[in-house]
């Protein structure tokens, strides 16, 4: 191992100071995106963006809006950005359920037996009778209004009647 501070060969030139660089710009950016998606947003306002990237890395905040307009793994569009396979993923879920909305296949479940063993709220038992008669349904609400509950029921609900399901969830903690 040779004892020297400066290596013949460096395996990488940077163009300019690291510290200032676009290069720790972009990084800044894609992580803040990437801890943004972790929280379960796929955009950010390019605002909130720039003010978190300035407490970050500020030595190189005038290279921010190089990067934005530059960088090819990022989208901007309608003060928003984000990341460029967010955005393509987000592209593809929606043309699908553009796709599904439009199709004739209907669920059709039979809910004769069903008696609500579940004690299910009115707007609970609403998602169901939804579910039932419609292609594509989104349950969606705030923290602790059910949506678990009324999922387990609905899964139930499709199993008995031979059908089978798939379920997005657009967060792990949401999947689990």
């Amino acid at each position: 191992v040779k004892e020297s501070s400066k290596l013949e060969n460096p395996p990488v030139k940077f163009t300019e100071p690291l510290k200032e660089s676009s290069m720790r710009m972009s990084a800044c950016i894609l992580h803040v995106l990437e801890q943004n998606e972790f929280n379960g947003n796929t955009k950010m306002a390019v605002e909130d963006l720039r003010v978190e990237c300035k407490e970050l890395t500020k030595e190189c905040m005038n290279k921010f809006d190089n990067v934005l307009a530059n960088d090819t793994r990022l989208v901007c569009e309608s003060g928003y950005v984000s990341r460029l396979t967010t955005y393509q993923a987000e592209e593809y879920v929606a043309q699908r359920l553009l796709e599904m909305v439009k199709s004739d296949n209907i669920w059709e479940l039979d809910l004769s037996d069903f008696n609500n063993e579940y004690g299910m709220t009115e707007q609970q038992l609403d998602v169901i009778k939804n579910v039932a008669n419609m292609n594509v349904s989104i349950c969606n609400g705030f923290g602790g209004s059910g949506k678990s509950f009324t999922t387990k029921a609905l899964v139930e609900i499709i199993k008995k009647n031979g059908k089978s399901l798939t379920i997005c969830a657009p967060t792990i903690v949401t999947g689990k």
